[in-house]
């Protein structure tokens, strides 16, 4: 069937290039004797470039890049005596810019990365196009970067400001209570999403990452090379999504793994899309949820429990604890699914209820800024007052996970009374 199908879908790519030759998506623009060939946000680099260096040239914008254009792409080619190609990493069009000038025996220079006048690295600039032009042209460039650069050093340094976990996202007392439970001795292989973020200190619970659905594979490979605690994370999403055959595979082979499902109730890295555990599908439509916890135990999975972050951190971190002595000492795979909505979708259901809950605040009288809130948490909601030297919360950003109450060791974050 694959075989005899193989034609019929070279001919379909055949009709797509033919609609891409026809496309107002691919165009040419402005005049003069330099072409440039480019896509993507780099087209509007290059109008940028040569709006600055007051130079004409013939742009070539390919809106769509496979199938490439031949024809327009051969034309351009056969319009210049010299064309750049700007576009970012691989070479990509360059290469297949060169391929049809040599198939088509076109007399052009082509010049890009080849040459070395742009890097496969990193993304670009105006300046990285402006700079690259110049060096072509062999003029100086219209703006003194260096002046620029120097200015730029005697700006006082900002601080680092790292991506984090969202104030009270549950993931954060769920990474707490991992890394609390293993001491942060285990392995910690993790998933596609937000929860990535917890490869920053002070979490520190994602040690290795491939693609969706790696952490309960890459668990497993490991339980066979180490005799290392391993505990996996994954989202709810992902685990409909890419996570099942791994299970199969570590209910089969009894790999001694451990698997923390983060079942934050959505998609939540990607915009809050519905998932099958939802209850709801991308069409609005009502259907039912399918429970994470089943689908495990009619995998095989013997250990299967599930727990409210929020509810106790104490009890988390003893969940966690029992969940890695269990899987140690029956040498099978055991889950722990840590289920709470996410913090953006909780905060949105109070504001259309119209909802006022008590905030939580830090008693300055008995805060000994022992600064372990911060610390173990690296709570965004939190910081550290300049004059009081005294933690603070910061009650625009709180979204009343209540985390951090249970992390004080002095009872010092309390609850508004009602």
């Amino acid at each position: 069937m694959a075989r005899a199908r193989h034609p019929w879908l070279l001919a379909q790519i055949e009709k797509a290039r033919e609609v891409s030759e026809n496309s107002p998506l691919n165009f040419t623009e402005g005049e003069g004797d330099l072409g440039i060939i480019t896509c993507g946000v780099s087209y509007n680099y290059v109008k940028e470039a040569l709006l600055e260096m007051n130079l004409s040239a013939e742009i070539l914008k390919l809106g769509i890049t496979h199938p490439l254009p031949e024809k327009k792409v051969t034309e351009f080619l056969k319009r210049h005596k010299q064309v750049v190609v700007v576009e970012e990493l691989e070479p990509f069009l360059e290469t297949h810019a060169r391929r049809l000038a040599q198939l088509e025996k076109v007399t052009v220079d082509i010049l890009g990365k080849e040459q070395g006048f742009f890097s496969r690295v990193g993304e670009y600039s105006p300046r990285i196009v402006i700079e690259a032009l110049c060096t072509i042209n062999n003029c100086n460039t219209p703006i003194n970067w260096k002046d620029i650069d120097e200015r730029s050093k005697s700006v006082i340094d900002l601080p680092p400001r790292p991506p984090l976990l969202c104030a009270g996202c549950p993931h954060r007392a769920s990474y707490y209570a991992i890394r609390t439970a293993t001491r942060g001795k285990a392995i910690y292989p993790t998933d596609i999403g937000c929860y990535t973020l917890s490869i920053a200190p002070p979490l520190e619970t994602a040690d290795i990452l491939f693609d969706m659905g790696s952490s309960i594979t890459t668990a497993c490979g490991l339980s066979e090379v180490t005799d290392q605690d391993i505990v996996a994370t994954i989202g709810d999403s992902t685990f409909f999504a890419s996570g099942l055959p791994g299970i199969v595979n570590a209910v089969y082979n009894q790999h001694r793994i451990c698997l923390v499902v983060l079942d934050n109730r959505t998609t939540a890295m990607t915009g809050h899309q519905p998932h099958p555990g939802t209850g709801i599908t991308g069409m609005r439509k009502v259907v039912p949820a399918i429970d994470i916890e089943e689908v495990c135990k009619g995998l095989g999975v013997k250990y299967v429990k599930t727990i409210n972050p929020f509810d106790s951190i104490a009890g988390l971190v003893g969940e966690v604890r029992e969940m890695v002595k269990w899987a140690r000492e029956n040498h099978s795979p055991a889950v722990l699914i840590s289920r709470e909505a996410c913090a953006l979708l909780t905060a949105a259901d109070r504001r259309r209820a119209g909802e006022t809950p008590p905030k939580y605040y830090v008693d300055a009288e008995e805060c000994t800024a022992c600064k372990r809130c911060l610390n173990r948490l690296s709570c965004p909601a939190m910081y550290m007052d300049p004059e009081t030297e005294k933690a603070v919360i910061d009650e625009t950003q709180c979204n009343l996970c209540g985390t951090c109450v249970a992390v004080c060791p002095q009872g010092a974050i309390k609850r508004e009374v009602e």
